[in-house]
């Protein structure tokens, strides 16, 4: 997080106090990220010494505490998804390299030949992690590049981590093992971590 940077000989106004005072709030807390391993990041959220994942996420965009899955909460609102015979739902599965997928309504148009078709029973899709998990795709790819796995909802193929999708599905947030493998991942790719 970067905020401007404010003179000191000049006078604050009210809305450039309130980002100052973000700002070495922000540092403060951060003195801490100097060295550190990923087992470590929960304890320092716990302490408050780091911001979650959920934290930065939209207000409105958050977990349903209803008793529906996530893909009936989508049925409930009238949309179809596609199913086979036994109702078990097509879900497609490859790479993208469209990085609007995670949060366009389009859906997916292009490169549909390179993608494999899975069925899932809709009972399995309990939360944002399961058909990760069951399709072996995103941090469980087992290849080079990521997969993603794509439901087909009123004849588009939405990509299992578009935002607008996860939020009508009330699975927006993130669950601590999803927010540890990020932040893994992450810090990894950055050199942070060994």
């Amino acid at each position: 997080m970067r905020l401007r940077k404010v003179k000191k000989n000049k006078k604050l106004n009210g809305f450039q106090l309130k980002q100052q005072k973000k700002q070495q709030e922000f540092n403060r807390k951060n003195k801490v990220l100097k060295s550190f391993k990923v087992k470590d990041l929960l304890k320092l959220q716990k302490e408050g010494k780091i911001i979650g994942m959920n934290e930065l996420m939209n207000d409105n965009y958050v977990n349903s505490t209803d008793n529906y899955l996530p893909l009936e909460r989508i049925e409930r609102k009238g949309r179809t998804i596609k199913k086979d015979n036994n109702g078990d739902v097509i879900v497609m599965v490859g790479t993208s390299n469209d990085v609007s997928e995670n949060f366009s309504s389009r859906g997916r148009t292009k490169n549909l030949d390179g993608l494999t078709e899975m069925k899932v029973p809709m009972k399995d899709i309990v939360d944002y992690n399961s058909l990760w998990k069951i399709t072996k795709s995103g941090w469980n790819s087992e290849g080079n590049e990521p997969l993603y796995p794509y439901i087909n909802v009123d004849g588009k193929l939405l990509r299992w981590d578009n935002q607008g999708f996860r939020k009508d599905m009330g699975i927006y947030d993130w669950t601590t093992e999803n927010q540890q493998k990020y932040m893994g991942v992450m810090f990894k790719q950055k050199g942070m971590v060994n």
